[in-house]
């Protein structure tokens, strides 16, 4: 039975209280809790406090997905997409506007972006990605994945540091409409199905078609130089790795450049 306070604050933000509650979400002593389960035995519980801070109970649990005891590992490779977010309220939002298959990441990213190769055995920050040294199952079946992260800087690396394990080439990402930088965003403001079309709209982060540069995914800004002309700056910036192709008429300064 929900009580009044789980009710409410869940309608404030456009979710439905009863598939919160299902879901493991709960609004009690004036926190957001969500239960994190493994063959339907409580993990852990994580918590939200009203100034947005993050914690767990009981501390030292192994990180997984929210929700990825609710993605069975099928006998065969759904046609379904999975949509994985980087909030709870997202998933929810998700979940109660298009259905499917939706799990939420239990951490975002340290604000960089990785450099040189994987080693599994030292990614900390993505453990709960891993399993024996191989994506996990449950993750690992889906010929496409949703990447439905915050619209944010910080949401585009965690985006492309996901895209990066799980395979770029099944990687999907969304745009946000104006104003909004997150799925429970859009439910709140609009409605289920404007929630339904932001995943339907999904596109693919490297497609294997030629494709207009409006289509091609925005990327986090990283680290950018001066080309060594202080007049171009604002025109041109550059950053690493990049690749600069330079062509024109001849004898106008190329080889300069």
């Amino acid at each position: 039975m929900l009580s009044s306070p789980d009710i409410e604050k869940f309608q404030e933000r456009g979710l439905d209280p009863e598939i919160a509650a299902k879901l493991g979400a709960r609004f009690t002593g004036g926190r957001f809790t969500f239960d994190t389960t493994k063959g339907g035995v409580l993990l852990y519980r994580k918590i939200r406090t009203p100034d947005k801070q993050f914690f767990i109970e009981p501390k030292g649990q192994k990180l997984q997905f929210w929700g990825l005891d609710e993605v069975p590992v099928l006998p065969h490779r759904p046609s379904e997409p999975l949509v994985i977010t980087e909030g709870e309220f997202d998933r929810i939002a998700v979940l109660q506007s298009a259905g499917g298959y939706a799990l939420s990441v239990p951490n975002g990213v340290a604000g960089k972006r990785s450099e040189g190769d994987i080693v599994i055995a030292e990614d900390n920050r993505f453990a709960y990605l891993w399993e024996n040294e191989k994506l996990i199952a449950e993750v690992e079946q889906f010929d496409k994945v949703i990447l439905c992260v915050d619209g944010d800087e910080a949401g585009q690396i965690l985006r492309d540091e996901l895209a990066l394990r799980i395979g770029e080439t099944r990687c999907w990402y969304v745009t946000y409409p104006e104003g909004c930088k997150d799925a429970n965003d859009v439910a709140l403001r609009f409605d289920a199905a404007a929630v339904r079309e932001l995943v339907d709209g999904a596109r693919p982060l490297r497609p294997g078609y030629l494709m207009k540069p409006s289509d091609i995914p925005p990327r986090a800004l990283n680290q950018t130089y001066s080309s060594g002309w202080g007049f171009m700056d604002k025109h041109l910036m550059l950053e690493r790795p990049e690749l600069v192709i330079v062509t024109g008429q001849p004898n106008h300064g190329k080889g300069q450049f």
